[in-house]
């Protein structure tokens, strides 16, 4: 098997692991906020919309779990796209800079 070399730097893993931790994180509060919208038990025994109102006290916001989580979820794969487009960019500029110097080597062989 061939091994596959990778030029990723230790900001692109930082960028990769943090805003993949973001979407996480957002996909998790969406998905618990979905649940806790359908959950058949009263709502004084529901612990997810006790943490969600909660959560609304001490930040001052009036977003639902639902709602947070999808922003979060959105931004965090909005910028990992963005990083993993930026070093797909970057590894096909360093293969076209080899492959012009395998070409001139080959020329200055040739010659």
């Amino acid at each position: 098997m061939k091994k596959i070399q990778t030029s990723l730097t230790r900001k692109d893993w930082i960028g990769i692991s943090l805003f993949g931790l973001i979407a996480g994180l957002g996909f998790l509060a969406s998905l618990f906020g979905f649940i806790a919208d359908f959950l058949n038990v009263p709502t004084a025994d529901n612990w997810i919309k006790t943490m969600e109102a909660s959560i609304q006290d001490f930040l001052s916001v009036s977003l639902t779990l639902l709602q947070g989580g999808a922003i979060f979820l959105v931004t965090g794969v909005l910028f990992l796209v963005i990083i993993l487009n930026h070093i797909a960019q970057r590894e096909q500029v360093e293969r076209e800079k080899k492959l012009r110097r395998a070409q001139r080597l080959q020329d200055a062989i040739e010659s």
